[in-house]
């Protein structure tokens, strides 16, 4: 039977991400406690991973387990040590994600990394290394850095490491069954590059993957001048990324001996269904709390809170019915659909962040500087129109209680919520007490 996950690691595997963006930051190429003091002065980490940081000696040996699939406990460490490799990498932390596989993969003691394990540790864990090494290099992207190389190249070096050390052992079905799935989903040129590079190219076998085929698409779209932020291929580029470490992580937590089925997911298809789950009738009388002052302090200053629309211990289904609620009434919308990743959107999206505070001092001093903000209670909701000057700030290291919507017509295939009153009454949607009264029938037939 496997063993469940510490809750800080599960938050940190649940908040992973892969976005595409221009211009790489450079590694550091240091120590992990070097950098431990970089980190502590930043505050877009989240406090679950600083902790993980933090106590990375005692985070690691609290999760190795005594035998485990017939490994030593030696062996389980190098899955842990590359299990985190591999969450760090999810956040962005490509340096402490590169200082735990290093040794493990790289064959000579480096001043980063320590001495190298290669000798004594596991084929197994050598080759799921040297995949994450090769991960980690292409997180780092265009910058230069080991070598006189960029990201790009070194992540094609440490691809082809790891077919020569023989993949057999890897879940490559698995992130190629993932990737086609995506593909199918985005259709057009992202179904058509699946075509090329994984079909075509793999021919009868089954378990065929070319990680440096998605390095390529990868550093494509990320610089392609010509396509928009939100393109079917950039995004394809990034859900396939985030699926393969994805993969490789799971894989990497069952060999040490974790279940993550219910973080990570059998596929994004079901997790998205789960994620989706809302109460219909607690959507709807939320929109009906809405009233026109809200509305008209949405509309002239983008920012509105809005207050005692949360219960205590409400659940997650609760609390994304009530966010959707919400934005479709502030925006007018006869529908939305719920973006999961607040990462894929930019200043010209059209639509709201919802933001529902876990506690007051989290979140008030964000808030406090809109127009319509002030001090927001765990019961409160506070929207902020997408693009607004300040919004990233506001729901930055608040991905837990931050909802984002795009408003959309009601026969949408991907629409959370349809606003079932928006026809009945109106254009627009109008106050309760219009809508108590009957004045806004008295209005339309005038």
């Amino acid at each position: 039977m496997k063993a469940p996950l510490p809750s800080s690691i599960a938050s940190a595997i649940s908040a992973i991400k892969w976005p595409l963006i221009p211009n790489s930051m450079p590694m550091y190429y240091e120590s992990l406690p070097s950098l431990s003091q970089l980190r502590q002065k930043s505050n877009t980490i989240p406090p679950y991973m600083l902790s993980i940081l933090e106590n990375l000696d005692e985070t690691i040996d609290g999760l190795v387990l005594p035998i485990e699939n017939g490994n030593d406990q030696e062996t389980n460490r190098h899955f842990i040590m590359t299990s985190l490799a591999l969450v760090f990498l999810g956040h962005g932390l490509a340096d402490e994600a590169h200082d735990l596989i290093t040794p493990l993969s790289w064959s000579e003691d480096t001043y980063f990394g320590g001495p190298t394990l290669v000798s004594k540790a596991d084929k197994e864990v050598v080759t799921l290394s040297s995949f994450c090494h090769a991960l980690v290099h292409r997180r780092e992207g265009w910058a230069h850095g080991e070598f006189g190389y960029i990201g790009w190249q070194n992540a094609n070096y440490w691809s082809s490491a790891t077919n020569s050390r023989g993949t057999y052992t890897l879940p490559l079905s698995e992130v190629r069954q993932k990737v086609l799935a995506i593909g199918e989903e985005i259709g057009g040129e992202a179904k058509q590059w699946c075509e090329d590079h994984i079909i075509s190219e793999g021919g009868s076998d089954k378990s065929y993957w070319e990680s440096r085929a998605l390095h390529e698409l990868c550093a494509k779209t990320s610089r392609d001048e010509h396509k928009h932020d939100d393109s079917e291929l950039r995004l394809f580029a990034q859900r396939a990324a985030e699926a393969e470490l994805k993969t490789l992580l799971k894989y990497s937590l069952y060999r040490a001996g974790y279940d993550c089925d219910h973080i990570i997911g059998k596929d994004k298809d079901e997790t998205l269904k789960v994620l989706r789950k809302i109460d219909e009738s607690v959507a709807l009388a939320i929109a009906n709390k809405i009233s026109s002052a809200h509305i008209g302090a949405f509309a002239s200053s983008d920012c509105v809170t809005v207050r005692n629309l949360v219960r205590d211990g409400a659940d997650d289904s609760f609390l994304l019915s009530v966010a959707v609620g919400l934005a479709c009434r502030l925006l007018g919308s006869p529908a939305c659909v719920y973006q999961e990743d607040i990462s894929l959107l930019n200043a010209a999206t059209e639509g709201i962040f919802i933001i529902l505070p876990e506690n007051e001092t989290e979140f008030s001093e964000g808030a406090s500087s809109f127009y319509g903000g002030g001090p927001v209670s765990r019961r409160d909701a506070f929207a902020i129109r997408i693009g607004k000057n300040g919004s990233e700030k506001v729901v930055k290291g608040l991905d837990k209680q931050v909802y984002a919507f795009i408003p959309c017509a009601a026969d949408h295939k991907k629409a959370l919520f349809v606003d079932k009153f928006y026809g009945s009454r109106g254009e627009r949607p109008t106050s309760v007490i219009q809508w108590s009264k009957g004045t806004i029938f008295e209005t339309e037939k005038s």
